[in-house]
Parts: structure tokens; sequence; C-alpha cells
């Protein structure tokens, strides 16, 4: 008997497992995934720490995860990653205030849910 594969309602075996990264073209220069949306709507997933380039997952408000790691470029203000913690992310913007023109470093610290937090909300 001759078989044929019959692919309705089976995931493609070629697709990659992976979002595709997204670039798309902004005052700056091009942007990447993680400059889509506003700092405050992502939120750190996990923290790969004891190792020499520590790294970290966030999750965008599409609820698609990326990994990052020091320099990654994140949020809609070119915020930077500047450290990783056991605990936290820090994420530095800079950028110069129009009227005074000085150079205004805003520093934000995304920490991991706490798991006493995470149970109260259930």
């Amino acid at each position: 008997a001759r078989y044929s594969y019959n692919s309705i309602g089976k995931r493609d075996p070629f697709r990659s497992f992976i979002a595709k990264e997204v670039v798309v073209i902004g005052d700056g220069g091009p942007l990447g995934p993680l400059q889509l949306h506003d700092i405050d709507s992502y939120q750190l997933r996990g923290i790969i720490w004891n190792i020499q380039a520590p790294r970290a997952l966030v999750e965008d408000p599409d609820g698609i995860g990326h990994v990052v790691e020091l320099g990654t470029l994140i949020g809609k203000n070119w915020g930077k990653v500047t450290q990783i913690k056991p605990e936290e992310l820090i994420i530095t913007e800079e950028y110069r205030d129009p009227i005074e023109n000085e150079l205004i470093i805003n520093e934000i610290t995304m920490r991991l849910p706490n798991p006493a937090e995470l149970e109260a909300k259930k």
C-alpha cells in the first residue's frame, strides 16, 4: 500500500520553535522585538545566574518569551539591560532633557515574581 502524508491539523515540522525576530525601522534605527512595547508591559519570568554570561527570560504582552543578556535593548525608550542579578534585572534608559539638554538616566528594576505573591493572587 502506498503511504500519503496528510498535513491537515498537524504542526508544520519545518516551522521554527522560536518566535521570528521582528525588526521595525524606527526614528533611531532598527528596533528589535523587545522595543515594540512600553517597558512596564514586560514581565521577568526567569534568570539563569551561575553561568559566565547571565541571561534572563522576559515575557512580552503577547505572552512570547525572549532571552535577554547584558546590552539587550528593551522598551520604547531605548532601555538597555545593564545588570542581571539573582532576583532582578536592571534596565537603564538614557535620554536628553529637551529643555535643559541634560542627560537623564532612568534605572528600572524588574523583579522576579515572589512565589508567595503568586499564591496570594490565585
